[in-house]
């Protein structure tokens, strides 16, 4: 679901030698993915309170944004962070639709350069749609209502990179 423009460059990053001594190299034996997996599967967390923590941190970032024009490496980050952890916790806590809309937020904020007010709009209006979800605890791939929230994000974050090609996106 990242696709969000033909026109988004791919950056590779090479992985750091520092995590791989850490991390390991080669196979994973299979017997500790099949135990990784039980845990997720057999997970009963409640994931809404800690999205919405996810999401008050999101809604700060926003507001400081905002105050200061976006102007700051800073509040990128800031505004980053937070959606970063949604996508990557979400469907391990049964809420996939949360993952897949943060993917789709993630990748159109990394094409941009600037936090402009449309920048920042589109980003509380995940965060707004988000909030939504959880209220309705939502979890799973929203059925038919999740396929159309994903693709309107999808297309709001297109219509924004295609008026703003070529431009300081």
């Amino acid at each position: 679901m990242s696709n969000i423009s033909e026109d988004v460059k791919v950056r590779i990053y090479n992985a750091s030698k520092v995590l791989q001594r850490k991390a390991g190299t080669g196979k994973v034996d299979p017997k500790k993915l099949k135990e990784a997996e039980k845990v997720i599967e057999e997970n009963t967390v409640n994931f809404v309170p800690m999205a919405l923590d996810y999401l008050k941190e999101l809604e700060k970032a926003l507001r400081a944004a905002k105050d200061n024009n976006g102007e700051s490496a800073d509040h990128h980050h800031k505004i980053t962070l937070p959606i970063m952890h949604l996508k990557s916790t979400g469907t391990v806590f049964k809420y996939p639709l949360v993952s897949d809309l943060s993917d789709i937020t993630l990748t159109f904020l990394e094409t941009t350069k600037t936090l402009n007010d449309d920048v920042l709009a589109i980003v509380m209006a995940h965060e707004q749609l988000l909030h939504a979800i959880l209220a309705e605890e939502m979890s799973g791939d929203g059925g038919t209502k999740g396929k159309a929230m994903k693709k309107e994000m999808a297309s709001v974050c297109n219509r924004y990179l295609k008026k703003h090609s070529g431009s300081n996106a």
